[in-house]
Order: structure tokens, then sequence, then C-alpha cells
């Protein structure tokens, strides 16, 4: 499932707000973003939906990336994985979204696209998102979309264990990479 900020759909508003701006002032924060966020808490999709798209013709890089999420979910609009992919391509081009990278790494994932998934997930663990250095120890790990090699998994997984975003259980990713390698190697 894609993911906004780490939190999901409903609570953008507040992740935005502390991550974005300083938590007691959102002026930074565009009011199509904003109405937007409110919107889809409140459940009113198709304003919310709304809302971004105005946002995004402005240049709003998390309008782009609640559009996104919001066609590659069905929110408010029918799901479409290439509406998505526009929309998370232009945050990340308009703002270095790690979550947009990140959701787009999993569209091409989806689509069986490994190469472009795994240089996605590469740009988010680039933009500081520790999710998307686990992604690329898996892959490394198991040898999709990138050469195998168990050293770099390592590398990538301490570097995603010292992530301030970081959303999985370490230890449980640790072992089930622990297990590929060994069953990789005939161990």
């Amino acid at each position: 499932m894609a993911r906004i900020g780490y939190h999901g759909y409903g609570a953008v508003v507040r992740f935005a707000a502390s991550d974005v701006a300083s938590e007691n002032d959102v002026s930074d924060l565009s009011p199509y973003f904003l109405t937007g966020a409110a919107a889809g808490e409140a459940g009113d999709d198709a304003q919310a939906l709304s809302d971004y798209e105005k946002g995004a013709l402005l240049g709003d890089a998390l309008c782009c990336e609640c559009l996104g999420y919001m066609h590659d979910n069905g929110y408010g609009c029918y799901p479409n994985k290439a509406e998505a992919m526009r929309y998370y391509r232009l945050a990340w081009w308009r703002d270095r979204c790690s979550s947009a990278a990140y959701n787009a790494a999993l569209i091409y994932r989806e689509r069986g696209n490994y190469k472009a998934m795994f240089e996605w997930f590469r740009r988010a663990a680039l933009a500081y998102d520790g999710d998307g250095w686990l992604e690329m120890a898996k892959c490394y790990a198991a040898g999709r979309g990138v050469l195998r090699s168990a050293d770099l998994a390592w590398r990538c997984l301490r570097r995603a264990h010292t992530s301030d975003a970081f959303a999985e259980d370490i230890e449980e990713t640790e072992t089930a990479i622990r297990a590929l390698l060994a069953t990789r190697r005939g161990i």
C-alpha cells in the first residue's frame, strides 16, 4: 500500500505541520494543501482531490504527493496507477518528497520493473527515508533489480537502522535478510 509521509492519508496535516513547518506555524504550507487535507480527514475525498489539483497546478509538491496517493488508492477517483505515477514524479522533482519516491518504487514493483523499482527506492533512501534503505537492502539480498550483494545489503540495512524515518521492525527484517542470504548461499 502506498504511503504519505509515513502516516497515511488521514494524518497528513499533522505530518506536514510537524515536519514541514514548525508545530505551531503552518504558514509555509499551501492553503490548498491545508484545505485538501482537512477535507480528506472529514471524509470528503472529492473536495480533497479538487483542492490538491489546484495546489498542484500552482507547483505545491505536497499536493502532488497527495494526488498521487489518491489516484494510487482510488480516493475520490478511480484508481489510476499511471496518473498516480505522474503525480509522484512531480512531487519528487519539485521537492524531493521521499515518500513520493517510495510510492513510485512500489508501483514499479507491481509492474515487475525491478530495475526502476530499485532506482526509486534509492532516491527515497538518499532523501533520508529509512524504509528506502531497507528496501534497497532487500533488493541487494535477493538480487532484484540490482546485482546481488550481501555486503551492500548489510550496509543498506545499517543505514535503515540508524535512520530517524524508519517504520518497520528492524530485528524482524534483519532476521528475514539473514535467512534469505543463507538460502542463497546454500547454508
